[in-house]
């Protein structure tokens, strides 16, 4: 029976004194999730990471768990352990730059989405949401007005250069432009909720 695997794996957990299983605790604790005991999973993570601190996958797991409750902080906080190890991977880093969002937290969704844009360059919706999270006076691209215009008529159908000089103009306060250069993209890419959010603001 399946409620009897804990058992097992609990003998593993007291024989292994050398901690050669470092992935009992995993197991262990996905057996409780799969049993609906997230506190006895949550109990097994923390026990693990105790005795051996130095594996990713139990971080991941507490950090996923947290995110399954809403518990925004905690994730995050267990995220940024993992990434400490020098271990997070891409999708942990996408995982760290919603929930970042999500709490509000611009700056490290962006060193977030920075590191997924490192991993994985060729991600379009990532260069979308870093042009809008950044800061005007991030680089010099996002100042220059005259510059990201000329690029806007060269290119009208680059995403990145329209939402980086949308978001300038909402900046400068000029939101009739800003709205204007947001409808065309917006009306392409409706699910795009940075830019809604953005052309939102400018009406």
């Amino acid at each position: 029976r399946y409620q009897d695997v804990p058992h097992f794996f609990w003998r593993v957990v007291e024989m292994d004194t050398a901690k050669s299983f470092v992935d009992v605790y995993s197991f262990l604790a996905n057996t409780y999730l799969q049993l609906g005991k997230p506190d006895s999973a949550l109990l097994v993570y923390q026990l693990g990471i105790h005795a051996v601190p130095e594996n990713p996958n139990l971080f991941r797991g507490v950090a996923i768990l947290f995110a399954a409750q809403d518990r925004k902080k905690e994730a995050i906080a267990y995220y940024q352990k993992l990434v400490a190890l020098e271990t997070a991977e891409e999708n942990d880093y996408r995982k760290l730059a919603a929930l970042c969002l999500a709490s509000g937290d611009t700056v490290l969704a962006i060193e977030a989405l920075e590191k997924v844009q490192e991993l994985g360059p060729q991600d379009l919706k990532v260069r979308q949401k870093l042009s809008l999270l950044y800061p005007v006076g991030k680089n010099h691209s996002l100042t220059d007005l005259g510059t990201l215009e000329l690029q806007q008529q060269q290119s009208p159908n680059d995403p990145p250069t329209r939402l980086a000089l949308a978001k300038l103009y909402y900046h400068l306060r000029d939101y009739a432009k800003c709205a204007a250069t947001l409808e065309p993209y917006v009306a392409m890419a409706p699910a795009d909720s940075y830019a809604r959010e953005y052309l939102g603001r400018a009406y």
